[in-house]
């Protein structure tokens, strides 16, 4: 995980969204893998939706998911990406149920841990 992802996640959590989203966007353009660069789309699609630019969370969201799409390498990760696209795409007044059909799929493809 790149340091400007952490820190731009973890400002974003704290609330400073400011400061996370310059962190972020500094993230983005230092990404070299696309697995990178999809895991901080979702952080700024995290952060575009927390301040309420729903046009902006929809657009990182799609970036990210067509990437771990690409990528194939973190399914849950997708799962979750693309749960989050169907909420903004909902808020939006769009049509969300293919996304939480793909999703629900993907999370029950996904094996259940352990039991202890």
């Amino acid at each position: 995980m790149s340091v400007f992802r952490r820190q731009g996640n973890a400002a974003r959590r704290a609330g400073d969204l400011t400061v996370a989203d310059e962190v972020l966007s500094r993230a983005l353009h230092g990404c070299e893998q696309d697995l990178e660069r999809a895991y901080v789309l979702r952080g700024m699609g995290e952060l575009a939706w927390q301040m309420h630019d729903l046009p902006s969370a929809q657009r990182h969201y799609q970036e990210a998911v067509a990437l771990l799409r690409a990528c194939q390498a973190d399914p849950l990760k997708l799962a979750h990406s693309i749960r989050h696209l169907a909420d903004v795409n909902a808020e939006l007044g769009q049509n969300a149920e293919a996304g939480y059909r793909e999703a629900l799929a993907l999370y029950r493809q996904h094996p259940a841990p352990d039991s202890p």
